[in-house]
């Protein structure tokens, strides 16, 4: 697949449930630009930790790495890790389903700390 990715592709969409592997798979996507698909477990200001992970793992815990849980601090953190990779575009998904709070919090704290 990557070979085609190299010789065809503008964009290469990392699955979820491969983002541990995209350090040694970019390089053979060549020149198209990298996208993640990444499940979050957002732990907002107002949440338990313990519970968000839980029940975000209970639900999405199949992807593996496709899944990260943590508060805005850490998510920023990944995110930059995963930039710095060369990671350009995100698809964000929301373990708690996207509950208007989350998309509040997530915007207000995570989102701005990256360029538009």
């Amino acid at each position: 697949m990557m070979e085609l990715v190299r010789k065809h592709a503008d964009w290469w969409n990392i699955p979820a449930n491969h983002i541990d592997k995209l350090a040694d798979l970019a390089p053979a996507a060549g020149s198209a630009r990298v996208s993640i698909q990444q499940m979050i477990g957002f732990v907002r200001k107002d949440s338990d930790p313990e519970k968000v992970r839980e029940t975000s793992t209970r639900r999405f815990g199949i992807l593996g790495s496709g899944l990260v849980c943590g508060d805005a601090d850490e998510l920023s953190g990944h995110f930059s890790k995963l930039s710095g990779q060369g990671a350009e575009r995100f698809y964000v998904w929301f373990a708690d389903f996207a509950a208007p709070e989350s998309l509040h919090e997530f915007g207000e704290t995570v989102i701005k700390d990256f360029p538009g």
